[in-house]
């Protein structure tokens, strides 16, 4: 077993659970074992089975009532069960994001919680209130982009903002930014040419074509 593989366990069963929890307990600061258990949760609840993910947020979720002080790795268990929870509970989701993102105001670490929380609100019936809230995530998201995909997202969910506002020359302008920016999907970072790039599902570029005509 390498040094880090037992807090990065993909499966979980009985013998697993036994040996993580027995190293768990070896770790001597609060800070470790909240680590420790952050690793694991998210790693976890990102293999998208159904016995791992249980599994996962019950770790996340220790990680939030058992280590409240620290920050970060709280802000990021929040932020990892709001994305293992967007599709089959997204108030949870959003709540999640919420506690996520008032740890973040602040502090020296970011998850970039202001645009998954906008996407999530305006993917779930968004009120008048909640269209301006977005509006305000989204802003801020705009200043801290840096990777073409995160750019991509933002003018995605400005173009659907603009269309539930009724502002279809908005939604225009804003479907075609993001089809720019898919045909100039280049990499950010020459040594890491795959990271930052559009990945975009076959549904989201013909809703933005269909917005750009």
């Amino acid at each position: 077993m390498s040094r880090d593989e037992w807090y990065r366990a993909q499966t979980w069963d009985d013998s697993t659970q036994e040996a993580f929890e027995t190293r768990l307990s070896r770790s001597r600061t609060a800070f470790h074992r909240a680590q420790y258990l952050y690793i694991q949760g998210a790693t976890l609840t990102a293999t998208n089975k159904r016995r791992e993910v249980a599994a996962g947020r019950a770790l996340l979720e220790r990680v939030i009532t058992d280590f409240p002080g620290e920050d970060l790795q709280v802000a990021g268990a929040h932020y990892a069960l709001a994305e293992s929870l967007i599709d089959s509970n997204p108030d949870a989701a959003i709540e999640h994001l919420r506690a996520c993102l008032a740890l973040e105001q602040g502090a020296n670490f970011s998850h970039r919680t202001e645009l998954l929380l906008a996407e999530t609100l305006l993917a779930n019936e968004p009120t008048e209130e909640t269209l301006n809230e977005i509006a305000s995530l989204l802003n801020t998201a705009d200043s801290e982009a840096f990777f073409h995909v995160e750019a991509w997202r933002i003018a995605v969910a400005r173009a659907r903002l603009n269309s539930k506002q009724g502002d279809t020359l908005g939604a225009t302008a804003q479907a075609r930014r993001a089809l720019e920016l898919l045909a100039d999907n280049t990499p950010k970072l020459p040594r890491h040419p795959d990271v930052g790039l559009i990945k975009p599902d076959r549904d989201t570029v013909a809703e933005m074509r269909k917005l750009a005509r």
